[in-house]
């Protein structure tokens, strides 16, 4: 199966609001982070923290993962959304990152993408990708020091993924251009294999996730379905 590299996003670049950075002392109150949007879990029983910081002036860590497989067609088109954290060093700091796999499956182009992206991100339960079942669905990855950790390689029996929270956001580009955003909330745990050999699982237990999903497409405000 051919290896997905995540397309990397520099919200310096693209949106003011975030600016990425090592951690705080505060972060995100009770989430159990030092980073103001987050992946932090146990793995194996021990704990990881993967975000970034709102407004950070430090030196960055962390970028926010996006972009995700598409399919292009002639009018139809599928779209998945990465969405976490890709680490600057990943032979330090592991990379930490969801993939809401086809979770656009319409017609090509920025205004029908837009008409439905206030619904394709919905409080409650996903399911995961596994090894026995691909289409719409969570995978999550895990990469340090270039081994590739994912929950496509194994068997999710048990495993969980539930968003608490989710909110659209928007941020002005130039004139009248709008990005368009999901922050999302949420539980998770879950098995993830190595790519290269899916004997060699790690577990992640008591997982919780700030995270932001960005539309594939930029667009006016009323492009976006009420």
């Amino acid at each position: 199966m051919k290896k997905r590299v995540p397309k990397i996003l520099l919200v310096l670049l693209l949106i003011s609001v975030f600016t990425v950075g090592c951690s705080s002392d505060d972060g995100d109150a009770g989430s159990g982070s030092s980073f103001d949007f987050f992946i932090v879990a146990d793995l194996d029983g021990v704990g990881f923290d993967a975000g970034v910081n709102e407004g950070s002036t430090t030196i960055p860590t962390y970028t926010l993962a996006s972009g995700g497989i598409d399919i292009i067609g002639n009018s139809n088109c599928v779209y998945s959304y990465d969405a976490g954290f890709t680490a600057i060093n990943d032979a330090v700091l592991p990379s930490s990152y969801f993939n809401f796999n086809a979770f656009y499956d319409g017609s090509c182009g920025s205004d029908a993408e837009l008409a439905v992206f206030k619904e394709l991100f919905v409080v409650g339960n996903e399911s995961y990708i596994d090894n026995t079942s691909f289409g719409k669905g969570i995978e999550y990855v895990y990469v340090l020091n270039g081994e590739d950790y994912s929950t496509k390689y194994g068997d999710q029996t048990g495993s969980g993924f539930r968003i608490t929270s989710i909110e659209l956001q928007q941020e002005l580009i130039a004139g009248d251009l709008y990005k368009f955003f999901h922050v999302a909330e949420g539980v998770f745990n879950c098995k993830v294999y190595n790519s290269s050999d899916p004997s060699d699982m790690l577990e992640i237990t008591n997982g919780r996730f700030k995270v932001v999903i960005f539309a594939k497409n930029d667009g006016f405000l009323d492009a976006i379905g009420n």
